[in-house]
């Protein structure tokens, strides 16, 4: 995909980061990890398009498994951003790694 492979990362781009318009929106906890205690942290790369929408979502370093990725790349790609933005103000595709925690409450 053209579009994916045009993002670059924010910091590097001296572009806006962006702005996760739905926080409250969480993965869901897979009963299974609940059931087998699993706790941790994952890393989804994150490749947000001009217009706020997640173009991709996809696991990337150690993995928790138990469905826990699976959970985040649903959640993930269900959010809306506000997009990222180059120093004109121009809204520009960004990839970036977003931690994604999941503990008990």
């Amino acid at each position: 995909n053209t579009k994916i492979g045009s993002a670059a990362n924010p910091v590097m781009a001296d572009a806006t980061l962006p702005v996760d318009l739905n926080p409250q929106l969480r993965p869901l906890y897979p009963p299974a990890a609940r059931n087998a205690g699993i706790e941790g942290i994952l890393t989804l790369e994150l490749v947000i398009d001009k217009d706020g929408t997640v173009l991709r979502a996809r696991p990337v370093g150690r993995a928790l498994g138990y469905g826990l990725e699976e959970a985040a790349v649903d959640a993930f790609l269900r959010k809306k951003f506000q997009p990222s933005v180059d120093k004109s103000g121009k809204p520009m595709i960004v990839k970036f790694y977003q931690p994604v925690q999941f503990e008990f409450m």
